[in-house]
């Protein structure tokens, strides 16, 4: 008895020594983002429901640490009258958290970081209503990524939109190429 439960020590710790570095970011950020969602007042029931919706999504990109300015932009969405679904909280949430990244490293500062942020969180629950009504030919994250990319124009120098463009050029790239080992989330034709 004491052999077997040794083995499944064993095994448990073996497996977590062993965890890819992204898999534990991946749950650090998640963490973090949970954390600050509870500090803006998030019920245990919506918490819940945006977690089990974000753990469909492919996180392993995300390399940031701004999970404030993701919670902060996601309030929006809880305040506002159009309701939001848990997985359009999530989608939302990752496409945040890669467009918070990339503007990061390409020199944007942090108060127009923020303002990309809300303003996108505000125009994409505007547009919720045409793609819950299938007027638009675009899947959930490429709405979301278009929503950005016009808030990235209105901000950005023009350095700062080609950079942009190229990373999100360089990112469709890298998850194109991984679609055959792995599928998460709603847009068309990318992984996330």
């Amino acid at each position: 008895m004491k052999s077997k439960k040794g083995i499944i020590i064993l095994s448990v710790l073996i497996f977590i020594f062993l965890l890819p570095t992204s898999f534990a970011a991946e749950y650090e950020f998640l963490y973090k983002l949970q954390r600050n969602l509870q500090a803006y007042g998030w019920s245990e029931e919506e918490i819940s429901a945006f977690m089990n919706a974000a753990e469909h999504l492919n996180w392993d990109l995300i390399e940031n640490d701004y999970n404030d300015v993701v919670a902060y932009s996601l309030q929006y969405c809880k305040k506002t009258k159009q309701k939001t679904t848990a997985a359009e909280k999530a989608e939302l949430a990752y496409e945040l958290s890669a467009a918070v990244s990339d503007m990061k490293k390409i020199g944007f500062d942090d108060d127009t970081i923020v303002r990309v942020a809300v303003n996108t969180s505000r125009e994409f629950v505007k547009a919720l209503y045409q793609y819950r009504k299938h007027e638009t030919e675009d899947g959930l994250g490429d709405m979301i990524r278009k929503r950005i990319r016009e808030q990235v124009c209105r901000e950005g120098t023009d350095t700062q939109k080609a950079k942009y463009s190229e990373r999100i050029r360089n990112r469709a790239k890298i998850n194109n190429q991984q679609i055959g080992k792995q599928f998460h989330g709603t847009g068309h034709g990318y992984p996330f």
